[in-house]
């Protein structure tokens, strides 16, 4: 390391001289010592801002991640009602008939239950899908 000032303190010695000044070790390390804290500084500095931007991009992100995910279940939860719903007015308008066979009505009703079963799946897991560790 020694040697190294020494050839920077000797090169900033001639490049003065060539510039009509003088120059000595002492005068040339503060200024070596200022270019490399200069550097060491803004190198930390860039690393430190660019991890924290980071940092901040990853949190928004997963914040937003979150929002889709719960946006998607609501979408989702939202359709298995309305299908469920449907299912219910074909089932009573199927056994407000007084023709309709039993047979018929038996499979209208299971599909009823059957959408049914689907939406307590869906809402088996809200608790655990939406909690604050989402």
């Amino acid at each position: 390391m020694k040697k190294l000032l020494s050839a920077v303190a000797i090169v900033l010695a001639i490049s003065g001289a060539a510039h009509g000044q003088t120059a000595t070790f002492h005068d040339a390390a503060p200024t070596w010592s200022a270019a490399v804290f200069a550097a060491v500084v803004t190198a930390a500095a860039g690393f430190v801002g660019s991890w924290l931007g980071a940092q901040l991009a990853l949190s928004s992100f997963k914040q937003q991640r979150a929002f889709d995910k719960r946006l998607d279940w609501y979408d989702r939860a939202e359709k298995s009602l309305q299908k469920m719903i449907t299912k219910i007015d074909i089932a009573l308008t199927f056994q407000g008939e007084p023709g309709t066979p039993e047979d018929h009505l038996k499979k209208i009703w299971r599909d009823v239950q059957g959408a049914q079963l689907k939406i307590e799946y869906r809402f088996a897991g809200w608790s655990l899908r939406f909690s604050d560790g989402c």
